[in-house]
């Protein structure tokens, strides 16, 4: 949640986007009027005949000038260290440049020394990066200025035919202004939209990365030349942990994959294969993105034992259903039986041959009793609450409450577990009674070894891909071999007290949990039951 909230709640750029004028048109125009004053100061300092530049009133023109290289000075420096705000510094950069420029086209001779066409310019950026009624305003001014500066001139004795001229350029600061306030709201507009836009794609982009690394589902990305991507952390370990920087190829991470791709690719008919991973059977399921040769991939990933879970927590239920009704069908009058043994025993008229009769029905509706307690416990819905936890501490626990409880001797079991850090997955309950399964058929159907071990717990990692497994091994005859195929199915059982149900408890339990529980076969006498526990996936979460 807290990559949730931190998703919502950083600031957005469209803000920053829309407060403020783009910053590079007025950086390049505080950089023109810094060679502007520059060049009217050096002309007043220079003083040359051939520049129509202060040619009336040179004082003027030369404190002018200063003056206005002063003023721009002051504008770039309050720009790059002031916080005032854009528009407020524009305003009074464009009312300064009207000011200086009519004083200087006044000091100059007038409209036809060419210094008034320079407002142009000002009020231009002043349409550009003010709102259209203030720049209009500005334009208004310069025009005004540029008149009232040939008035005053006519009233000390100049000329009247420039009024034209002024007319003129009066008209095409307003209409330079219209024109570039215009271009400037369209801009303005698409700017705003635009940065609308690019946090709208990095808000989807972020949402989109925030889910597919949430997702219980494996997914990955692959280009056109078979390299992955784009990958999350559930398709990462569903492969096995292999390397996905993404630019690996897919063939060096999932041969098995990059395999069913390619048969994918040339006949996409089916959209959905199964197949191995590091001992994990996984069901792919591809979807191509865009068209031509250049389009990807999209790879979906599950694991297909939580398919089979599903379907098996399906047929629990069911089952449970069944055996409910049954069992109490049967435990009524089966505790009828056994009570009518029971009395029938106490009866003292009895000679030996009806006592043992006796005593074979009360043993029978035991036995009974056990069955319908074990369909009982098999209907039950097995839903797993796997933990992460060490195996060696717990076995170790397991066996000492195992050997107190059965008042057995510490030399009859031994425990070795390597590497000793070796974690599992599992629910904690449901192992306890696989184990108490596993160690009730141990002592009953095997015997003490040549060191006068009876059962031989080993635990560690299995094949590459890491899976912890442990073994429970006893040393008594085996399991013969045309057994092997029945030992796991439900009241399969080699004598006549047993009920054929722990095993195939077990496996189910095991299977609730994505783990498996098989025989493994000895050289030597003696038989093997060993549970294969899922990889340790962190957040994987209740399957």
């Amino acid at each position: 949640m807290a990559a949730a909230s931190e998703y919502w709640n950083r600031p957005s750029r469209l803000s920053a986007a829309t407060e403020r004028p783009t910053a590079r048109p007025l950086v390049v125009f505080l950089l023109y009027r810094a060679f502007l004053a520059t060049l009217f100061v050096a002309s007043a300092v220079i003083r040359s005949e051939q520049m129509p530049f202060g040619q009336v009133h040179p004082e003027l023109f030369l404190i002018v000038s200063i003056i206005y290289l002063g003023a721009v000075l002051a504008s770039a420096i309050v720009y790059r260290y002031s916080h005032i705000a854009a528009p407020n510094l524009v305003a009074a950069i464009v009312a300064t440049d009207v000011a200086a420029l009519t004083a200087l086209m006044y000091a100059s001779g007038g409209v036809s020394s060419g210094i008034g066409i320079l407002c142009v310019a000002s009020v231009a950026a002043g349409g550009l990066l003010l709102d259209g009624r203030l720049a209009m305003a500005f334009a208004a001014l310069a025009s005004i200025g540029v008149l009232g500066e040939q008035g005053l001139r006519v009233l000390t004795g100049g000329q009247a035919n420039d009024f034209l001229q002024a007319g003129l350029l009066g008209a095409t600061f307003l209409i330079t202004t219209a024109v570039v306030s215009l271009m400037a709201r369209r801009v303005r507009v698409s700017e705003r939209l635009a940065a609308r836009r690019e946090v709208d794609l990095e808000n989807l982009a972020q949402l989109n990365a925030y889910v597919i690394a949430r997702m219980d589902n494996g997914m990955l990305v692959i280009d056109a030349l078979g390299h992955v991507r784009q990958s999350n952390a559930a398709a990462w370990y569903l492969l096995g942990m292999p390397a996905l920087d993404g630019t690996a190829p897919l063939e060096s991470a999932s041969p098995e994959l990059a395999q069913r791709l390619a048969i994918w690719s040339a006949h996409p008919r089916h959209r959905s294969v199964e197949f191995n991973a590091n001992g994990t059977d996984l069901q792919a399921r591809f979807t191509r993105l865009g068209q031509g040769r250049t389009a990807g991939t999209l790879i979906f990933l599950e694991d297909s034992s939580a398919l089979k879970q599903r379907a098996q927590q399906l047929k629990l239920a069911s089952l449970g259903r069944l055996a409910a009704s049954i069992a109490h069908e049967i435990r009524n009058p089966l505790g009828a039986l056994s009570h009518a043994a029971q009395l029938l025993g106490e009866d003292d008229a009895l000679d030996a041959g009806s006592r043992r009769m006796v005593e074979i029905i009360r043993t029978q509706c035991a036995r009974m009793n056990n069955i319908v307690e074990n369909v009982l416990e098999v209907s039950r819905e097995q839903r797993s609450q796997p933990e992460e936890f060490a195996l060696g501490p717990w076995v170790a626990e397991f066996v000492r409450d195992f050997q107190e409880t059965r008042s057995l001797a510490p030399e009859t079991m031994r425990v070795r577990i390597e590497p000793a850090n070796c974690r599992v997955y599992f629910d904690p309950g449901h192992l306890r009674q696989v184990m108490t399964n596993l160690f009730t058929n141990a002592l009953k159907y095997g015997g003490p070894g040549a060191d006068g071990t009876h059962i031989d717990v080993r635990g560690g990692m299995e094949g590459e891909a890491g899976s912890p497994h442990l073994d429970v091994i006893d040393y008594g005859p085996g399991i013969a071999p045309d057994a092997l195929a029945k030992i796991f199915e439900p009241f399969f059982t080699t004598t006549t007290s047993g009920t054929g149900l722990g095993l195939y408890l077990s496996r189910e339990l095991t299977e609730s949990n994505r783990g498996r529980l098989e025989y493994v076969p000895l050289p030597t006498a003696g038989s093997c039951f060993r549970i294969v526990f899922p990889p340790n996936i962190p957040g994987r979460g209740t399957p």
